[in-house]
């Protein structure tokens, strides 16, 4: 729900309205501020700008003077005389004379030791020894010298010549006392201040300044150099002046500057002055749009809040005006035709909506959470009835043969048989290729007239169709629970009936009526697969490797060994390899586990070198492990790591599953022979394959089925079944590998028949790595493997 849907349009717009009229002035108010505050602090920092050029020009004109009558004074003849004779007097009397010419306020001679020989000026006395050294030297040097200096604490600007006779005797000084009240008259504008400041160690020193505060003069010299703005922070002070640095020449050497300072306090009253006036004028807006928009708003709102309470019924599904909505307004008049057809409209709708919520577009069948409510219903009111679910087999196909087209018409005539059998409301469809339909029964419905009401179902869906001038015979699984015989809640009548749907799919069971216990055998092979996933991500030792020897008959020695798997659950206990692989083979857990059987061989195979016993190991590897890519990288990474020769590993597999992909299987397999491994057909016999397409894999090894080697002493057609085996494997330069070997007869036929190798409880049966080592090393001391063997 957004911020504006709390509040009512009235409020909405008035808001809007005063909003818009805000932002308007207020980025009005801000260009205009910006721009008068662009316009004061440039007439500023050029205030500030004029006055220093002025300042500094008077400087230096003074400066000038003061050189100028310097050099008029040493040049004159008598003078020089004087000086040279010691005639103090005469001195005294021409600075006099000629300080009074230029208006000089102090007029002295040093000699060469900087002492003060002649003054006209009570600063800066006959006898005393002038402060500034330094300038001395310069001036025993022959150089010039203007500053300013300060003598008995007033500032003067000064010129020292030195006054050669012809040689430099002595050192003319001359010089202005610098006044505030001079320099206030030669400033253009009476905000314009200036003070002159020295640089000590501890920091800056007022020596003379226009402004007479002391406290003012100190903020003065502290304050910015150049004016960035006039607007200032809420309950901010604002700089009070603008201040800069005079340079004024060589005016400045000794830690001493010229500042000239702008008080500012007249511009901030312009600019605020034009602040408040514009804000006083922003406010006269803003009211005039609060008044202006409340009218306008009231007069919109009211015939609308009017057919908001005629139309408060929809909420409820009552979609009629009945209220009488006081306004000719033709605007408003269109607005309740709008809202009559509307009414129609959503009514019409609603329905189509509710329809297409609980049932499926194709069939018209309710979906699956339509009849789970309705189930839910059912139980809740203990109404007897049985569930029926339909599996279609092929429906894939038929879209793929005959088009998308066929495979729709296909289903609804699918739907419409099953619904001749049950009510329209208690069909649905689950998935794709999968109905459930309800029966409703008598409390008492035995199992004569249950299975009277399956079979009339299935005979009618089994009959053929003719779709398009197509005809098909319908193929369909068929599974049945019955309730409350046979579960007690709606959630266990789900359950118990997908799980006996997947067991007629599963086991190739055209029909299945739900068996007690099927779902804890349900929950027991999920346990299975969860506890498989966490052990094979850390096994603790619950899973092992057992291998069983293989026996040569052409040597009587052992030269290979099949690793069969063994887990050990902490909690079941053994749990048959057949059971769990199978579950695993059905979800992508057979791809982690033929991962780990391989790595463990892979280690074995090291155990076994370190103790001296070299053989050939065999891994069974499934259908989907044959068409796994990422095997193939995976077996690579372990060659890397362990460092085995591949024609020491023998990848089995079944006949069946070479036969599933024959093309798929022969590329693959072609890639781990050349990469050097072994490859053997295992389980062969039972498989049906094509001798051509045996003929043309890559195989280096048939191992006959068990099946036909148990009895292999006594029955003759088993014999026969072997016998060509063998022959028609050494034809086809693969060698013959009989397991099921279980007695020495058997043993016996095999070798003379010329098998290769055999396997069997007769050898031994199959061994942990550490058992199976014991029992090789014995059985290589013996005379013999096979009169030895358990």
């Amino acid at each position: 729900m957004s911020v504006l849907s709390a509040f009512s349009l009235r409020s909405q717009i008035l808001a809007f309205t005063v909003a818009l009229v805000t932002a308007t002035l207020v980025a009005v108010l801000v260009m205009v501020l910006l721009r008068s505050d662009d316009a004061i602090r440039d007439s500023v920092n050029r205030s500030v700008e004029d006055a220093s050029e002025s300042l500094s020009r008077v400087i230096i004109y003074r400066q000038n003077q003061l050189a100028s009558s310097a050099g008029v004074l040493v040049s004159d003849f008598g003078f020089k005389q004087a000086v040279a004779t010691g005639d103090a007097g005469t001195v005294e009397s021409m600075l006099n004379n000629h300080g009074q010419r230029i208006a000089a306020d102090v007029m002295f001679i040093l000699d060469l030791r900087g002492q003060v020989q002649v003054s006209t000026s009570d600063d800066i006395a006959a006898g005393d020894a002038f402060a500034y050294s330094d300038i001395v030297e310069r001036a025993v040097q022959g150089r010039e010298y203007a500053d300013f200096l300060l003598l008995n604490g007033h500032l003067y600007q000064m010129v020292l010549v030195p006054l050669r006779t012809p040689r430099i005797s002595a050192i003319a000084g001359i010089g202005f006392r610098v006044r505030a009240d001079r320099i206030r008259e030669v400033l253009p504008e009476n905000n314009i201040h200036v003070t002159f400041i020295s640089r000590e160690s501890d920091g800056q020193k007022i020596i003379l300044s226009t402004i007479t505060d002391p406290q003012e003069a100190r903020a003065a010299i502290e304050s910015p150099s150049n004016l960035e703005t006039l607007l200032s922070l809420p309950f901010s002070e604002p700089e009070p002046y603008l201040t800069r640095r005079i340079l004024a020449g060589d005016l400045l050497s000794h830690n001493m500057d010229v500042m000239i300072s702008d008080d500012l306090s007249g511009f901030y009253q312009s600019y605020e002055q034009i602040r408040n006036q514009i804000l006083l004028l922003a406010a006269v807006f803003i009211l005039m749009a609060v008044f202006g928009s409340s009218l306008i708003a009231r007069r919109l709102t009211r015939p609308l809040a009017q057919l908001a309470n005629a139309t408060r019924g929809f909420a409820s599904g009552n979609f009629g005006l009945s209220s009488v909505i006081r306004s000719t307004n033709r605007e408003v008049s269109r607005l309740l035709k709008a809202f009559a057809l509307m009414s129609e409209e959503l009514n019409e709708r609603e329905e189509k909506i509710i329809y297409q919520a609980t049932h499926d577009s194709l069939t018209g069948a309710l979906n699956r959470d339509a009849v789970t409510h309705l189930i839910e219903n059912m139980v809740q009111q203990n109404t007897a009835f049985l569930l029926i679910g339909v599996q279609i087999s092929g429906l894939k196909s038929i879209n793929e043969n005959f088009g998308i087209e066929t495979g729709d018409r296909y289903l609804q005539t699918f739907a419409d048989r099953l619904r001749d059998n049950s009510n329209q409301d208690y069909l649905a469809r689950q998935s794709a290729d999968e109905f459930a339909m309800i029966i409703p029964t008598a409390d008492d419905c035995s199992e004569s007239a249950r299975d009277m009401i399956v079979n009339a179902i299935t005979g009618r869906l089994s009959q053929p169709m003719q779709i398009e001038g197509i005809g098909f015979n319908p193929d369909f699984y068929t599974a049945v629970l019955s309730y409350p015989e046979q579960a007690g809640d709606a959630r266990q009548v789900w359950r118990r009936f997908s799980i006996a749907l997947e067991h007629a799919i599963t086991h190739n069971q055209r029909f299945y009526i739900y068996e007690d216990g099927l779902d804890q055998e349900h929950i027991r092979k999920t346990r299975i697969l969860h506890d498989l996933k966490a052990t094979l991500a850390d096994n603790r030792g619950q899973l092992r490797l057992y291998y069983q020897p293989k026996l040569d008959l052409s040597t009587g020695k052992i030269t290979k060994a099949e690793a069969l798997i063994r887990w050990i659950h902490p909690e079941l206990g053994f749990i048959p390899p057949d059971y769990f692989i199978a579950l695993a083979e059905q979800t992508r857990l057979i791809k982690s586990l033929t991962r780990w059987v391989f790595q463990q061989v892979l280690k074995d195979q090291e155990v076994f070198s370190e103790n001296r016993i070299k053989l050939q190991l065999s891994v069974n590897i499934s259908a989907s492990d044959l068409v796994d890519d990422e095997l193939k990288q995976h077996i690579q990474a372990m060659m890397d790591i362990y460092n085995f020769q591949p024609q020491m590993i023998c990848l089995e597999i079944t006949e069946r599953d070479m036969m599933t992909d024959v093309d798929r299987s022969i590329s693959l397999l072609n890639h781990y022979r050349h990469s050097g491994f072994k490859i053997s057909v295992d389980d062969y016999g039972i498989g049906y394959s094509a001798l051509s397409k045996l003929s043309i894999l890559p195989v280096d090894e048939l191992k006959i089925d068990k099946s036909f080697v148990l009895n292999l002493d006594t029955r003759e057609q088993d014999q026969v079944i072997v016998k060509s085996t063998i022959a028609m494997a050494h034809e086809l330069g693969m060698q013959v590998v009989a397991e099921g070997v279980e007695n020495s007869q058997t043993l016996d036929w095999l070798g003379t028949h010329g098998c290769d190798l055999a396997q069997g409880y007769f050898i031994s049966k199959a061994l942990p790595v550490s058992e199976f080592i014991s029992w090789f090393h014995s059985q290589q001391q013996a005379d013999s493997w096979i009169s030895h063997s358990v």
